[in-house]
């Protein structure tokens, strides 16, 4: 097999994970996996608006990669605010808390995947 050449490029990446997945899917595994994806969704509709691309989603965690600072920033925070909102009318304890980072940095993607620092 020949060993495959990877480079690297300078890349915005916002990750997003829901704090105490676990937690959540022991409650009510179905309606906690339900939420979750109905999380993602919408936060992927959000990072498409600020012109961004959703990059992986597994689980309880999502990648998206945007060329500008600027537009991760007002992305997550406009998700944020828009999530808070949400929640607000869930009457449960199943509340998928969204936590995101933001990081500029060199990465290669190989096999479907971001990886870098």
């Amino acid at each position: 097999m020949a060993k495959e050449s990877l480079s690297g490029r300078l890349a915005v990446i916002l990750h997003a994970d829901v704090a105490g997945s676990t937690a959540l899917v022991q409650l009510d595994e179905q309606l906690a996996h339900e939420r979750i994806r109905d999380a993602f969704v919408r936060f992927s509709d959000t990072i498409a608006k600020y012109h961004g691309r959703v990059q992986e989603l597994r689980g309880d965690a999502l990648l998206a990669e945007f060329e500008r600072v600027s537009d991760a920033v007002t992305a997550a925070l406009a998700f944020q605010s828009d999530h808070h909102d949400h929640l607000q009318n869930i009457n449960d304890d199943i509340q998928p808390n969204i936590r995101t980072g933001i990081a500029l940095g060199e990465v290669i993607i190989a096999d479907n995947t971001v990886t870098g620092a």
